[in-house]
Parts: structure tokens; C-alpha cells; sequence
């Protein structure tokens, strides 16, 4: 039968000569495999609307039994070009779309998942100076819908400069319980983390941390995801703006 739902375009692969294979996260469907026929060539139906982190309203032939699907039709709802005139944009809205693709299961619908992902793109469509407290943001939200949320106390009060977190429980520990399964953070790191965890997107820190604490909330996140997915987690694209440092 042919559904329609909206759609967040996580990746998109060449498929033959003209057409793309396109991994999707749906709002009513979860996350699908596509084949858009024709659409690489330079009068295909879908125009642009394929291009990764775009929203579309997509209506496509859902076959039961099937992990591919033939798209029928592609609107254009919100597009990220503007996302693509930034580096940095880019790299952290690539590094949003690796973590649905890689935690999402097939057909698994979240609908609130969906629209903060999408609220996400429409604020990284501002371009402003937020692109990494907005990917972190995503990550927390992301856990928390995956069922092991962080808990990020602040430290009002509290005069320690390192911060033991347990991976396992997903909040800060003392020093006497510290094993392999903990991340050590320094304050100013942790501060950041509790900071984002406890703001509504529109007000997020709107300057980015060091590069140094980058690295560090990225180390963090992996071993995280890592651990609670049981299985390995990275994000392929930091490797662009590891370049960088």
C-alpha cells in the first residue's frame, strides 16, 4: 500500500546510474530504507528534496516483509542548504542524523522524537553560534528516548573540580565509588552538560565551549551510547572536525 507521512533525510547513497538509496527517519513509521528511482538525473520529480537533513512530506509503496521500499513522491517542507553553507553546521547536524540512523529501529515510530529532531534542524537553520550546545542537546534528548537519560545535576554549592559520572546509572557518583565504567569531567565541562540538559533549545548557551571540551563531551557521548546500546557507537563524522583541531 502507498503511505504518506513527513520525513527527515538521514543519509543518501547513489543506487545504478540515476537513482539514490535513502535511509529516512518518519514520523509515523520510524526509520525506512528507500529507492528513489530517477532522482539523480537533472529533470528527476524530486528536485532537491533528497538531500540529507531535509524534512519532506514523502509518500512511498510499504510493503510488508519488506526492508526496502520504492518512494513515490518527495515535497520539500523545510530545506538545509543553509545548514550546508556551514561547517561546522554541517558536521554536528551529519553527527544528529549518524545517531537516529544508528539507534532507530526499523519501523519504530516516535513522534516525539521525530518533531525534536525537527525542531532541532529549524534552529540549526538560524546558523547561529550554537551548532555543538545544540547537537548536545539532541544527544541528551535522544538518551532520554532511549530510555537511560542523563541526569545531570547542577553543582551549585559544591567546590569539587573533577566530576565522577557512572556511566551505568547516568549521574555523578563519589570518588570512593570510581571504577572502569565512570568519566571523569573537569567542572567547567560538567557545568556545560547540566546547563544544556536543563534549557528549552531557544535558550541554550549560545556560545560553543573549547575545542578542547568538545573533544571531551564527544569521548563522553560514545562511551555513553556505547554502553547502554551494548554495541559500539561512534559518529563517523567527527572525524571532519577532528581534522580541524
Amino acid at each position: 500500500m502507498i503511505v504518506t507521512t513527513k520525513a527527515i533525510v538521514l543519509r543518501a547513497g547513489k543506487q545504478g546510474d540515476s537513482s539514490k538509496i535513502l535511509r529516512v527517519y518518519t514520523r509515523d513509521f520510524g526509520r525506512q530504507t528507500l529507492i528513489a528511482k530517477g532522482a539523480r538525473m537533472m529533470k528527476s520529480k524530486f528536485g532537491g528534496s533528497l538531500e540529507v537533513m531535509n524534512i519532506v512530506e514523502i509518500s512511498f509503496y510499504k510493503k510488508p516483509n519488506r526492508d526496502l521500499h520504492l518512494l513515490s513522491k518527495a515535497d520539500l517542507i523545510l530545506s538545509s542548504q543553509k545548514i550546508a553553507s556551514s561547517f561546522n553546521h554541517t558536521i554536528f547536524g551529519m553527527m544528529i542524523m549518524e545517531s537516529i540512523a544508528k539507534t532507530q529501529d526499523i519501523g519504530a515510530e516516535n513522534k516525539v522524537l521525530f518533531d525534536i529532531i525537527s525542531e532541532i534542524i529549524e534552529a540549526m537553520m538560524k546558523l547561529e553560534p550554537n551548532f555543538f550546545a545544540l547537537f548536545v542537546f539532541s544527544q541528551i534528548k535522544l538518551a532520554a528516548q532511549l530510555g537511560f537519560g542523563l541526569d545531570l545535576d547542577p553543582l551549585a554549592g559544591q567546590q569539587q573540580q573533577l566530576i565522577y559520572f557512572s556511566i551505568a546509572a547516568g549521574s555523578p557518583a563519589t570518588q570512593k565509588e570510581y571504577n572502569s565504567t565512570f568519566f571523569t569531567f573537569d567542572r567547567a565541562t560538567y557545568e556545560f552538560l547540566a546547563t544544556v540538559s536543563r534549557s528549552p533549545i531557544d535558550l541554550l548557551p549560545h556560545a560553543n565551549p573549547s575545542k578542547k571540551m568538545i573533544v571531551k563531551i564527544h569521548n563522553f557521548l560514545v562511551k555513553y551510547f556505547s554502553f547502554h546500546l551494548e554495541k559500539k557507537f561512534e559518529y563517523k563524522s567527527f572525524s571532519l572536525y577532528n581534522s580541524t583541531l
